[in-house]
């Protein structure tokens, strides 16, 4: 004899609820692994892949803004739609290279800027700073920071400066100023210093005095001038040297100050508690498997 109609309508609903409660711990038990194999992957490999990505498409995004710039430029040359400034510079860019006055023609080969055709080009050139021209042969020159253009007269120009001479000033000078005032600091002739002065901030260039000679170690003195230089102390650290400094009355030259870091305390996330809970009633798990039991009424 069958089950009532209404313990067989609950026999079913138990069945059902019974395989869809099955399927989720199942479900929650695959999720489960998944996140413990992604944790015991390497730290560096999972590191590793946005650090390239990232560089890749930054180099790849600079080189499209490269190529795109070349293009309109080639583009622009072709059409000979180029602007005042991008022309301006095509001409002074020559004559800085050129290192020697030039005429009108020779500007033309050699930056393909005609002043004789492109008036507005022409009166710029002549109000810029960096560009004179002679009036008697209308030769046009360029004109740097410091009017040098040999060693022996880098030598002098710093020599006689009554100005600090930065060497970011000299750049422009000449092709070779670089090597040259490596080599005169390497002979001793110059002597380079940095300086962390806000208007300044750059290497700056010293003259050495010529009778004291080029080695000076060989250099000597008196006793009691060595005492008063070796019997003096210094204090350990830049704060106590300041503090003494102060106290002397003197004002303590300023210090490229060191980046402050951000110190972040990472937060531990806490770990969710699982809500699932086992619904499985193994007393009635006889129910689910053959026939169902009859009951007699």
């Amino acid at each position: 004899m069958a089950p009532p109609k209404g313990i067989q309508n609950v026999l079913d609903k138990f069945r059902t609820d019974f395989t869809k409660n099955q399927k989720v711990l199942a479900d929650s038990a695959r999720a489960r692994d998944d996140k413990i194999k992604k944790k015991k992957k390497p730290a560096t490999q999972a590191r590793k892949k946005p650090s390239t990505t990232k560089a890749s498409s930054g180099n790849s995004s600079q080189r499209s803004a490269q190529q795109d710039q070349a293009k309109w430029i080639s583009e622009a040359k072709k059409s000979g739609h180029l602007p005042l400034g991008l022309r301006q510079k095509m001409v002074i860019d020559f004559l800085r290279d050129k290192e020697s006055p030039a005429s009108w023609e020779d500007i033309l080969n050699g930056s393909g800027r005609n002043l004789e055709a492109e008036a507005d080009l022409k009166n710029a050139l002549h109000a810029h700073p960096k560009v004179s021209q002679d009036p008697a042969s209308g030769m046009y020159s360029y004109v740097p920071d410091a009017n040098i253009s040999s060693r022996n007269q880098l030598v002098e120009y710093v020599k006689s400066s009554s100005e600090p001479v930065a060497v970011q000033d000299l750049l422009d000078s000449y092709k070779k100023v670089t090597e040259d005032i490596e080599a005169l600091k390497a002979e001793r002739l110059l002597i380079g210093l940095f300086s962390y002065l806000p208007e300044l901030n750059c290497e700056i260039l010293y003259s050495t005095d010529g009778r004291l000679g080029k080695n000076l170690a060989d250099l000597q003195s008196d006793a009691d001038v060595t005492a008063l230089w070796t019997n003096f102390s210094v204090p350990d650290t830049d704060d106590a040297l300041d503090e003494a400094l102060r106290k002397a009355g003197i004002t303590p030259a300023p210090r490229k100050e060191k980046p402050k870091r951000l110190v972040s305390e990472k937060k531990k996330k806490k770990r969710k508690q699982s809500k699932l809970r086992s619904v499985t009633n193994a007393h009635l798990l006889h129910l689910l498997e053959g026939d169902v039991t009859s009951i007699d009424c």
